[in-house]
C-alpha cells in the first residue's frame, strides 16, 4: 500500500508544481487539486507513520520533493522575470538603432 501511496503522491507532486509553472495550460488542468491531493497523500503518510517506518520515510521524501518544487517554482520565476527584462532592452536597443540608423555588431 505505501509503494502505491508514494507512486500516487509523487505523479501529483510532480504534475502540481509543473501545472503550476506552466499557466497557460490552467484551464485544462487545476494545479490546485493537484496540490489538495498531493497533501491529503502527505496526511495519509504522517498518519501511518505512527506505526510505520516505511510511512515515515516516504512522507519525508514527499516533502522534500515538494520543497523542490517550491524551489523550482521560484526559479523559474527568476528566468522568466530575467527574460522579460532582456527582451525589454532588446527592444530598447531595436528602438534606438531604428531612431539613430546606427546598429551594434
Amino acid at each position: 500500500m505505501i509503494s502505491c501511496l508514494i507512486c500516487a503522491s509523487s505523479i501529483l507532486l510532480i504534475s502540481s508544481i509543473f501545472t503550476s509553472l506552466d499557466e497557460g495550460n490552467t484551464s485544462e488542468i487545476d494545479s490546485h487539486a493537484l496540490t489538495d491531493d498531493a497533501e491529503t497523500c502527505l496526511k495519509v503518510f504522517e498518519a501511518l507513520g505512527t506505526n510505520s517506518s516505511a510511512a515515515r520515510i516516504a512522507r519525508e521524501m514527499m516533502t522534500r520533493l515538494k520543497d523542490c518544487g517550491v524551489e523550482w517554482s521560484k526559479l523559474e520565476q527568476k528566468i522568466r522575470h530575467g527574460k522579460r527584462i532582456a527582451n525589454s532592452c532588446a527592444k530598447k536597443s531595436r528602438t534606438v538603432s531604428t531612431i539613430t540608423g546606427v546598429t551594434k555588431q
